[in-house]
């Protein structure tokens, strides 16, 4: 199973595409902080919403393995934060990096989907203490599929016992199911 979790993916992106330092891009409840009076860019990413969509295993012949599946439809928040001017003269790289063409092959490599881009961003400075940190936050709707793969035993041929009526003896017949 992969260790990837949605915010994982978006900060992948936001690195690559905004060209974001490793140290200045995490993901919430890291217990991390921008330090005082830091320039450059930082952001910070967190799912807020998950629903799960679907749950499914199945079997895969080629390789007699159990797939387990989960989709869900996840809201994830992105803060992009600065003490001077990045944040707002780049909050609008975000969009552009959700869908650039490196987040469409990631998304079709990993089985998640950015669903739908906000047409705002929200200014959250004052929840961060007013006029000192510049913070724009958007919200991006994602489907991301949590996939599991492992050994199983998977049976095509059964053993039933069998009752005839009007008999007192019991049979035994094997009964090959591949075919069904």
């Amino acid at each position: 199973m992969s260790s990837k979790i949605i915010e994982k993916f978006i900060v992948d992106i936001l690195q690559n595409e905004m060209l974001i330092p490793a140290n200045n891009i995490w993901i919430y409840s890291q217990n991390r902080k921008i330090p005082d009076r830091a320039e450059g860019l930082y952001a910070n990413i967190g799912m807020i919403h998950s629903k799960i969509v679907s749950s499914k295993s199945y079997y895969r012949d080629m390789d007699d393995k159990e797939v387990q599946e989960v989709l869900e439809c996840c809201s994830v928040q992105i803060n992009v934060m600065s003490y001077d001017n990045s944040a707002r003269d780049r909050r609008n790289e975000v969009i552009m990096a959700l869908n650039s063409f490196y987040a469409i092959e990631l998304m079709e490599k990993e089985l998640f989907r950015i669903n739908e881009i906000p047409s705002s961003f929200v200014n959250t400075s004052t929840l961060f203490g007013g006029s000192e940190l510049n913070v724009f936050s958007i919200v991006v709707k994602c489907f991301f599929t949590t996939r599991k793969i492992k050994t199983t035993n998977y049976y095509d041929t059964f053993s039933i016992e069998t009752h005839q009526q009007n008999t007192t003896t019991t049979d035994v017949d094997s009964i090959d199911v591949s075919g069904v």
